[in-house]
């Protein structure tokens, strides 16, 4: 069963590096998507990034663009 919401689990959320995690998500009439997010409190997201999910490996583009944005966004670095 899936879950939705905070308890979310796999397949829909998978942890990525350090406290970085996605999600995968389906937008009706545009395909598969992974939106990258780290927690910012208890019961707090912040959604950094997304994507189209077009191959099952995140591209090395998709990979540098992740680590330069958790750096902006944070200051440190993933």
């Amino acid at each position: 069963m899936r879950t939705r919401g905070l308890r979310a689990a796999e397949p829909l959320v998978k942890h990525y590096r350090g406290d970085v995690y996605y999600v995968r998500c389906k937008a009706e009439g545009y395909g598969l998507y992974r939106i990258f997010y780290f927690r910012n409190g208890p019961s707090s997201f912040f959604a950094f990034h997304a994507f189209k999910k077009d191959t099952e490996r995140i591209p090395g583009r998709e990979k540098k663009r992740i680590a330069a944005l958790y750096q902006q966004f944070r200051g440190k670095k993933l």
